[in-house]
Order: C-alpha cells, then structure tokens, then sequence
C-alpha cells in the first residue's frame, strides 16, 4: 500500500495531519506578535487602544488582525508562495490567518469581519 505523507514547510519533519502544512512544534515557536495598535499594526505599548496616529486621522477599517511580522520564517513562506510559484503553500498560509482570526476573536470579541486581505 503506497502511503504519501506530509512534512512540515519548515522543519521538513512528517505532519501526522496532511492538511494542516505546518508541525505543532513550528507553529509555537513563529515569532510573538509584539503589542500594537488594533488599527494600523504599528507598535504600541497598549493593544486595545488605537495608538495617538490612529486617534487622530483613523484608517479606513475598524480593526487590523495579523498573523505576525513580516520576518523569518513567515517571510520566506510568503516569499516562496508568492514569487516561486508555490500554491500548495496556500493552505498552510490560510490556516495561519485562520488560527490568528479565531484567537483574535476570542480575545477582542470582533464581529466577522467584511474582508480579509493578505498583506504584503
């Protein structure tokens, strides 16, 4: 019987779930998302509060919900799946917003949201 298994897109370790494109071990250790305004992303020492920017001239949507900063190894994912044509990266880069979506929600109690862009 053939059996195909899935690895992790970073460790390259076997995924016991084929679905799910990274191990629980990578997922814990993706870099801390540091405090930031809810609704520019810039740092902020306070993360429910808009920052003085914001509060001053407000952006266009109410709330900004990311999956982390745009440094290794998110970044080389992103990369890989954008500029070296990897769509079966898709699936793992949409659970991660996914996961970040429903913690968010949990946490700030947000409303679905009426759109989800993928950023840069």
């Amino acid at each position: 019987m053939l059996s195909i298994r899935s690895r992790c897109w970073l460790c390259r370790q076997p995924l016991s779930l084929m679905r799910h494109g990274l191990c629980s071990c990578c997922l814990r250790h993706l870099p801390a998302r540091p405090p930031c305004c809810p609704r520019c992303g810039l740092p902020a020492g306070e993360t429910r509060t808009p920052c003085g920017r914001c509060l001053q001239r407000p952006p266009p949507w109410q709330r900004l919900v990311f999956v982390g900063d745009y440094v290794t190894p998110l970044s080389g994912l992103v990369k890989r799946f954008k500029f070296h044509r990897a769509p079966e990266l898709a699936p793992a880069l949409a659970r991660l917003m996914l996961l970040r979506w429903q913690q968010a929600r949990r946490e700030q109690y947000l409303n679905r949201p009426d759109l989800i862009l993928a950023v840069p």
